[in-house]
């Protein structure tokens, strides 16, 4: 058996509730990226340093810890507020390097310093231990849909800030590997707090509607004229008729098309929500959540304060229903700013490199 855990920083201990800082946080809602800068939702004190799980030194941290066995089963699972001591910052990079070589005898001048008595055996061994029940763990999300449409990166001088070149981003197996824990503990907190009744009418959910049927019944016979067939009944025919693509063009032309079809997920408060329809369309579950990044998005701070009454660390939200509803929709239009700014700011670049 295997003990997992997901260790997330616990911000709600240093931004509490109806504070100065909790107020400029609601208003800000989200951190923005920009190409050659991040302009954060919280003060760099807590972003860079309060809340940054640095290695060998002793951190606040919510925890979601699993027993699994092989196959990925969880046998255990606890929600607890901890006090974490990481042994080793590795990048993705690092990461990726022991996925593609397991049986390489790395030394300890491949990785950063390592300490609390850990050896660079123990690293490389739990990071395949791990990569190998994601694998698993991602075999088991039957129906997950992934449209990723490309994103570029840019290389920039450390002088004037201006763009070199730059290329389209790739993700690894050290990403998808951290990804399915993180999904993992989004959706199993969900859970969690949508079971507690003394707070299942104000918990905050991201919700990610079905695609509008018009749009994708459009796609579909766009497809069949091109030879393309497509059910689209669900989010596991997209998702087989993307994994069935010839080609890599043809996938990507695919995805494009699918994508427009696709609705937005949105942060919502399960009373205001009709029907009771909570579920995640692209993910496929019934109840999800964001709680992994609460130094960058203010709805895992709200998530990480309902665990924490659930867990009778503190009391309840003092706001009502109606009010976490209002916060969920100025969340969704700080979000959209946000990715517009994001993409602008790329556009921006790539114009200068093009010009």
């Amino acid at each position: 058996h295997y003990r997992i855990g997901v260790h997330i920083a616990d911000v709600s201990y240093f931004v509490q509730e109806q504070t100065p800082l909790d107020n400029e946080a609601a208003q800000r809602t989200t951190s923005v990226y920009l190409v050659e800068r991040v302009i954060p939702m919280l003060p760099r004190l807590l972003c860079d340093r309060l809340c940054s799980l640095n290695p060998n030194e002793d951190r606040l941290t919510y925890s979601v810890i699993w027993t699994m066995n092989e196959e990925g089963e969880i046998l255990d699972e606890q929600f607890s507020r901890s006090i974490i001591r990481s042994c080793v910052k590795l990048s993705y990079e690092h990461a990726q390097d022991i996925i593609e070589n397991p049986n390489k005898d790395f030394k300890a001048g491949d990785f950063p310093a390592i300490s609390n008595n850990f050896s660079v055996n123990d690293i490389t061994r739990t990071v395949l231990e791990l990569y190998g029940i994601s694998k698993i763990l991602r075999s088991k999300r039957v129906g997950a849909l992934t449209l990723n449409q490309p994103k570029l990166q840019y290389q920039i001088k450390t002088d004037s800030k201006m763009p070199m070149s730059f290329s389209i981003y790739q993700q690894k197996e050290s990403n998808r590997l951290v990804e399915e824990y993180m999904l993992l503990a989004n959706m199993q907190v969900a859970r969690k707090l949508c079971s507690t009744d003394r707070i299942h009418d104000k918990v905050i959910l991201r919700r990610h509607p079905a695609p509008n049927a018009t749009t994708l019944q459009n796609t579909i016979k766009m497809l069949a004229s091109s030879g393309i067939k497509l059910d689209g009944q669900s989010s596991n025919d997209i998702s087989q008729a993307v994994k069935s693509a010839q080609d890599e063009p043809a996938k990507k032309l695919l995805i494009h098309l699918l994508a427009k079809s696709m609705q937005l997920a949105i942060y919502c408060c399960t009373s205001c929500v009709p029907d009771n329809n909570y579920s995640h369309y692209a993910l496929n579950v019934n109840f999800y959540t964001h709680f992994t990044s609460p130094i960058r998005r203010y709805p895992d701070i709200l998530v990480h304060r309902l665990l924490g009454a659930v867990l009778d660390y503190n009391d309840n939200l003092y706001q009502t229903p109606g009010a976490l509803e209002q916060i969920a929709q100025l969340c969704n239009e700080k979000k959209m700013n946000a990715k517009t700014c994001s993409e602008r700011s790329a556009e921006l670049y790539l114009a200068v490199l093009i010009r």
